[in-house]
């Protein structure tokens, strides 16, 4: 019981690491920050017993080592990715806990893949389909602090999408309709 009341509390002291990381500018920082949060689930993780979510989250801390090294969309880049996303595999299935596991492995493979495209909103769009999943991972634990986690990374990833989104050139019968709107002609209805 001890346990998972400081599994409860390390889980939101990672909320909070993750909250702040969302506020920084520099990619190297965020990353940075992002470990640092993920070196605290997998603490709340141990503590809980959950040794899938420890053990992925393990190789999740080197991966972001190595996005720190390894310059994006090189050759190399592409070699790492593919060896991490088939350790997280082996990991994930060595530390197997039952179907509910498939919950965190496929989701942290999937954003491993995501990340190394070093596209925003490529990553956004990933995130809100794996952070649903480790939000429901996180709801069979119960960590209080992956589910508010997950839920401020779907949030916060749907507002990306919309912010950044590539408007498409409105219509030429757009443009003609806001052009003409307004004229007496429009208002003599």
């Amino acid at each position: 019981m001890v346990n998972e009341i400081i599994g409860q509390v390390v889980s939101l002291v990672a909320v909070v690491i993750f909250a702040i990381s969302y506020q920084v500018k520099e990619n190297r920082l965020l990353i940075i920050f992002q470990t640092a949060g993920t070196a605290c689930f997998c603490i709340s993780y141990l503590l809980f017993g959950e040794m899938v979510g420890f053990a992925t989250n393990i190789v999740c801390i080197i991966r972001n080592f190595i996005i720190i090294l390894v310059p994006p969309k090189t050759r190399l880049s592409h070699i790492m990715t593919a060896i991490l996303v088939v350790v997280m595999g082996v990991v994930g299935m060595l530390s197997w806990s039952g179907p509910v596991s498939l919950l965190i492995i496929i989701p942290l493979m999937i954003n491993t893949v995501f990340l190394s495209l070093d596209n925003p909103q490529l990553l956004r769009k990933s995130v809100v389909f794996t952070s649903f999943c480790l939000m429901l991972y996180n709801m069979t634990i119960p960590s209080s602090g992956g589910i508010i986690s997950e839920a401020m990374s779907v949030t916060s990833s749907i507002v990306g999408i919309i912010r950044y989104r590539k408007r498409s050139t409105p219509d030429t019968n757009d443009i003609e309709h806001i052009t003409t709107k307004g004229t007496s002609t429009d208002n003599d209805n």
